[in-house]
C-alpha cells in the first residue's frame, strides 16, 4: 500500500528522505501505512507554514493554482484579518493548508474568488457573487476537491476538531462569495455547535488555549450572524435601532446563546492591536446578545447586563489608552475605533423604549466615527491602487456600524456622509454590501424627511417622523427586497408597522 509522509499526507517515494518532500523544501516525516493509523496529527501550532509554494510541490498543481494560493497568502489572509494579524487567517489556516489537502484546495479556491471579486457585477438587491466564468468554475473544482478530501483523522481528537472548525470557516467564505448564504450560515452554526460541545468537555481554560485563534474568529462570526439574521420582525413599539437588522437574507434557527464565551478580565495594558481587538470583539458579542435579551426574560442569568457591559467598556478603554500601541496600518487602527464607538453608542444610547430623539446628543461620536471611516476608506483605496481592488471579511467590518450611524443620526450632512462612504467603499462584509446598504438608508432618509422642508439640524426631524425597527429582507431568487419599519401612528407613543417593497436603481450595475 506504499508509504506516506505522515506530516504532509502525500505519497512518499519510499526513499529517505523522499524526493517529493525534499524538492518542496520540507522535512520528510515518513511512516508506513500501519504507522499512520497510530500517528497523532500534529497540533496546528506545530505545523510549518508554506511561505513560498514551490512549483515542484505536488500540491501546487500548476501556475494558476500557485498564483491563487500566493494571492490568498499575501493579500487575502491579511484582508480577512482586517489588518489585526489574526492568528486564524495569518497563521493557522496557512499551516493547515501545508498539512492538509482539503484546506489547501479550499484556500486555492478562495484565492481565485477573492482575486477576481472586483470584476463581479452587482445588481439590486443581490450582493455581488461569483459569475459563471471559467475562473469561477476552476475555483469550484478546487472547492469540490476540498470537500471530497476532507478526511478528519480518527485519532488526534484535538487536531481533528481544529481541521473541522477551520474548514467550516473557509468553506463558509466560499459559499458566501458564491451566493449561497444559507449554506454559509449552516457551516458557521455547525462550527458553533462543535465549539459548544468542546466547551462542555474541556476541563479548564488552560486546555482551551490551543483553540484560542479559532475561538476568536467564531466570536466574530457569531456576532456577524446576529447582525444579518433575525428570527422575527420587530413589532414592539419601542424597538430601537440598536437592534435593527439592516440586511436580513433568510430566516434561521439560531443556537441558544451563549456559547464559548470565556470572558476574562480585561488586561491592564494591551501588548498589541490584536489583543485590543480580540477583547473588543468579545465585548461586541456580549452587547449584541444583551440587546437581543431586552424586553424578554433573561434566558441566561449569568450574562452581563447593560451596566456591567458599560463597566467592561470602561476597563477596555482604560487599558487601550494606557497601551503603547503603534501601528502603520491605518485601516486596522481606524476600524478598531469605528467599532469601539459603535459599542459605546449601543451601551450608552437610548434604551429600546426611549424616544429616538435621544440619539441627537451623540453627534460628536457620530462625527468621530465618520472621520475614522474616511481614514479607513482612504487606506483601502491606497491599497486598491496597488492592485487590491476590493476587500472581503466575514464579520468584523465597518458596513454595519456605519449603517447604524446613518440610522441613528438625523443630522442631514452627517448621515449623508455616512451613506456616501458606504456607497463608495470597496468592501464587503459577508452578505453586507455597501452599495446595497446605501440604497436602503437613502429610502429611510426620504421617509423621515418627507414634507419637512429645509433640514439643517437633527432637531428639525420631529419624533413623529422618525422610524425605528428598520429591517430589510432580501427575497432569495425573486429580485426583490422588503423593507419593514415602525413609525408614530397616534398619541401615547402608538406606533404602526410599515412594510414596503424596495426597488433598485441604475447605479447598481457595478463600481
Amino acid at each position: 500500500m506504499g508509504v506516506m509522509c505522515a506530516k504532509r499526507r502525500i505519497k512518499c517515494d519510499e526513499k529517505l528522505p523522499c524526493a517529493n518532500c525534499l524538492n518542496a523544501g520540507f522535512d520528510c516525516h515518513r511512516s508506513s501505512h500501519s504507522d499512520t493509523q497510530d500517528a497523532v496529527v500534529p497540533k496546528h501550532h506545530e505545523v510549518s507554514i508554506r511561505r513560498n509554494p514551490s512549483p515542484l510541490n505536488p500540491l501546487a498543481l500548476n501556475e494558476r493554482e500557485g498564483r491563487a494560493y500566493r494571492f490568498f497568502q499575501i493579500i487575502g489572509a491579511p484582508a480577512l484579518s482586517s489588518g489585526f494579524e489574526c492568528e486564524f487567517w495569518g497563521q493557522l489556516v496557512l499551516q493547515l493548508a501545508n498539512a492538509d489537502d482539503a484546506i489547501f484546495h479550499a484556500t486555492v479556491a478562495l484565492g481565485l474568488l477573492l482575486e477576481d471579486m472586483h470584476n463581479w457585477p452587482i445588481s439590486w438587491p443581490v450582493p455581488r457573487q461569483a459569475p459563471p466564468t471559467e475562473r469561477t468554475a476552476n475555483a469550484l473544482r478546487h472547492y469540490q476537491t476540498a470537500l471530497q478530501q476532507l478526511v478528519v483523522p480518527v485519532v488526534g481528537k484535538e487536531s481533528a476538531n481544529v481541521i473541522s472548525l477551520a474548514s467550516a470557516v473557509v468553506f463558509a467564505c466560499i459559499e458566501t462569495l458564491c451566493g449561497n448564504a444559507r449554506n454559509a450560515m449552516d457551516l458557521i452554526f455547525s462550527g458553533i455547535g462543535i465549539l459548544t460541545q468542546l466547551e462542555a468537555c474541556i476541563s479548564s481554560l488552560a486546555n482551551l488555549e490551543s483553540f484560542a485563534p479559532i475561538l476568536s474568529v467564531f466570536v466574530r462570526l457569531d456576532s456577524y450572524t446576529r447582525e444579518v439574521c433575525n428570527a422575527r420582525i420587530p413589532v414592539s413599539a419601542g424597538k430601537s435601532l440598536t437592534t435593527a437588522q439592516l440586511l436580513q437574507t433568510e430566516r434561521y434557527v439560531r443556537p441558544k446563546p451563549p456559547v464559548f464565551r470565556h470572558v476574562r478580565p480585561c488586561l491592564p495594558v494591551f501588548g498589541n492591536l490584536r489583543e485590543a481587538n480580540r477583547q473588543l470583539e468579545n465585548l461586541e458579542n456580549l452587547c449584541l446578545f444583551m440587546v437581543e435579551q431586552q424586553e424578554k426574560p433573561r434566558e441566561v442569568h449569568s450574562m452581563p447586563t447593560r451596566t456591567s457591559c458599560q463597566s467592561m467598556y470602561q476597563d477596555w478603554l482604560k487599558a487601550f489608552n494606557a497601551s503603547p500601541i503603534s501601528t502603520n496600518d491605518e485601516n486596522s487602527h481606524a476600524l478598531l475605533h469605528i467599532r469601539r464607538l459603535d459599542v459605546y453608542l449601543t451601551l450608552h444610547g437610548p434604551e429600546d423604549t426611549c424616544p429616538q430623539s435621544g440619539w441627537d446628543y451623540f453627534l460628536p461620536e457620530f462625527t468621530e466615527m465618520l472621520t475614522y471611516a474616511a481614514s479607513a476608506v482612504a487606506a483601502s483605496n491606497k491599497s486598491a491602487s496597488r492592485g487590491q481592488h476590493m476587500s472581503f471579511v466575514l464579520g468584523g467590518g465597518f458596513i454595519m456600524p456605519l449603517s447604524r450611524l446613518a440610522l441613528r443620526c438625523r443630522h442631514p450632512s452627517t448621515r449623508r456622509a455616512a451613506i456616501h462612504i458606504l456607497r463608495g467603499a470597496r468592501r464587503r462584509d459577508g452578505q453586507l454590501e455597501g452599495m446595497l446598504a446605501a440604497r436602503v438608508l437613502e429610502r429611510i432618509v426620504d421617509v423621515e424627511e418627507d414634507g419637512l422642508g429645509e433640514i439643517t439640524e437633527s432637531r428639525d426631524v420631529p419624533e413623529a417622523a422618525r422610524v425605528a425597527g428598520v429591517l430589510v429582507k432580501f427575497l432569495s431568487g425573486k429580485g426583490r427586497a422588503k423593507l419593514t419599519y415602525s413609525r408614530a401612528a397616534g398619541p401615547n407613543g402608538v406606533r404602526a408597522l410599515v412594510e414596503e417593497e424596495l426597488s433598485g436603481g441604475s447605479h447598481f450595475k457595478g463600481d
